[in-house]
């Protein structure tokens, strides 16, 4: 059966994914490359991605435990809260720093956003998995896939024109703010309820 609102947490969920992913994986480019950085240290950046490849290594902690105070939301959404959170205020710390004059701090701070954004999406998988019966993941699959790829367009063209217009610290500011639009689906979705369809593992059989 149809669930509009199931459909519309999800698809907010996919478009919190796609956005801290674009930001940093294609978006950082363009804008180091219009203040003059070495081309060297923008191919660095690509190596911070491999924290999206690398995720099955944390995935077992993320699976097994949930963030204190948070976990009245649910197992999964404390996870998603919490590291969206973290993405917001790297993000608002990102778009004030000057990479020509403060490079390493920009690095620190656009592993943080990767890192936490690879956090996000195992929780949200498993939250996506959770959510439904099986015979509705198709559908959330692909509302999932639409917000993420509106993601894309957001953290892509959107932001180049605003940075064109304003600036790149405003445009990363603006970013920031759009993630908000995660936590109110974690906040308002429904409450978490066990899949009795899932194995629940031990934490050496996960990792």
């Amino acid at each position: 059966m149809f669930d509009l609102r199931k459909m519309l947490v999800i698809s907010s969920f996919g478009f919190a994914s796609g956005l801290p992913y674009i930001l940093i994986f294609s978006t950082l480019s363009a804008w180091l490359r219009d203040v003059g950085i070495n081309l060297s240290i923008i191919g660095f950046f690509s190596w911070i991605v491999l924290t999206y490849s690398l995720k099955f290594l944390w995935a077992p902690a993320i699976d097994r435990f949930s963030i204190p105070i948070l976990n009245k939301f649910g197992k999964r959404k404390s996870w998603i809260i919490f590291s969206q959170l973290i993405i917001i205020f790297s993000l608002l710390i990102l778009s004030t720093i000057n990479p020509v004059e403060k490079i390493l701090a920009f690095v620190v701070i656009a592993f943080f956003v990767a890192f936490f954004g690879s956090i996000q999406d195992i929780a949200i998988d498993a939250f996506r998995i959770e959510y439904a019966n099986l015979s509705d993941q198709g559908n959330l699959a692909a509302a999932y896939q639409f917000g993420y790829r509106l993601a894309i367009l957001v953290a892509t063209s959107a932001a180049l024109i605003i940075a064109d217009v304003y600036d790149w610290s405003f445009a990363y500011l603006l970013m920031s703010s759009l993630m908000l639009i995660g936590i109110a689906a974690a906040i308002f979705s429904k409450k978490e309820k066990t899949n009795n369809d899932l194995k629940e593992l031990n934490f050496s059989e996960a990792f």
